[in-house]
């Protein structure tokens, strides 16, 4: 292999988890070292000087259908908590990856289950699940994932969302020597180094096959891209509009992204309330008001606080949320409470 990894692991009821890779060169000669006093925060620096921050948060992968989702290593371990109450490391089925699952985001509405994962080889993989009331049948299986057929290699992918079932909203970056990068070819040796906001149009090829998962044959294009000129910090689906996502940007402001038809890039719309301060973890949730449902904002800064838009904090001490759609309210985690 060409490469050193980098890889966090979590330990949890006794067995030990492969959360995050990350690869460089191995002429880079990588370090790396925990910030002390940001415990989430990790530092890496290598042999030619290149300096790369990485902030990690932890998010509940749990779908509107209390379907858990569970990252360990080249695995990623699902579970319907409304069929069987299995704590983890236990699980029903499994979906098998050809590296490590770096990141993910769920899918779920109108009956259709879909998830994205992002892998440690710069590949980007797409699963459609069967209806839940099959599931039963494919206990103790696992099935495995191919990476999606794309024409351009992706850059480093730091934020990504679903805007609809066939479509996916990225934040990725081009420049760096490290992780996907080591796999890019000639297709984008002459772009721009930078961050670009992307909008990625999923197809399948292969039938649906009732009551199995669709892990392959799926095609990813960039249909349109912005150029990014703030730092991103978060992203999070808009669910009162189709196509439509929340991006914070630095010092805690919001914008709203906008999908638009035809070719071109979408567009940032007027500037929301934002937070407070900065929230690497953020989710919306859907509140009704006077007849009408309206997008109420919810973040997660670096000290546990939980912040709503409009600069108001809810909650001190807080190390998780997670936002129930159907009811249109956070459910929080305490800090040292199991």
């Amino acid at each position: 292999e060409n490469y050193d990894a980098i890889k966090i692991w979590y330990f949890s009821n006794n067995h030990w988890y492969v959360k995050h890779e990350i690869r460089y060169l191995k002429q880079d000669e990588v370090r790396f070292i925990w910030n002390q006093e940001k415990p989430l925060q990790l530092i890496c620096w290598t042999l030619g000087g290149q300096v790369t921050v990485y902030n990690f948060v932890w998010i509940t992968a749990v779908m509107d259908n209390s379907v858990a989702l569970v990252i360990d290593g080249s695995n990623i371990n699902v579970t319907p908590l409304s069929l069987s109450l299995m704590p983890p490391p236990m699980y029903l089925f499994s979906l098998k990856f050809s590296s490590h699952v770096r990141g993910m985001a769920v899918y779920c509405k109108n009956s259709k289950n879909k998830l994205v994962a992002l892998l440690s080889d710069g590949s980007l993989c797409v699963v459609e699940l069967p209806s839940i009331e099959t599931w039963e049948e494919l206990e103790g299986k696992e099935f495995i994932v191919e990476a999606s057929h794309t024409e351009m290699v992706f850059g480093s992918i730091l934020h990504l969302v679903w805007l609809d079932s066939h479509k996916l909203l990225s934040v990725s970056h081009y420049g760096f020597s490290h992780s996907n990068d080591l796999f890019q070819t000639s297709l984008n040796k002459d772009a721009l180094p930078g961050f670009f906001l992307q909008e990625i149009e999923l197809e399948c090829s292969e039938d649906i096959v009732p009551g199995l998962p669709t892990c392959s044959g799926w095609h990813a294009t960039v249909s349109k891209q912005n150029n990014l000129k703030e730092l991103v910090i978060g992203i999070a689906p808009n669910p009162a509009s189709k196509s439509s996502a929340f991006m914070q940007f630095s010092e805690g402001k919001i914008k709203e992204y906008s999908s638009k038809m035809g070719t071109g890039g979408g567009s940032l719309e007027q500037e929301f309330q934002g937070f407070s301060a900065v929230c690497p973890r953020m989710g919306v949730a859907l509140v009704r008001s006077v007849g009408q449902s309206k997008p109420v904002l919810f973040g997660l800064d670096e000290i546990g606080r939980l912040h709503t838009s409009g600069g108001i904090v809810v909650c001190n001490n807080c190390s998780s949320f997670f936002i129930l759609l159907k009811f249109g309210r956070p459910i929080t985690k305490k800090k040292g409470r199991k």
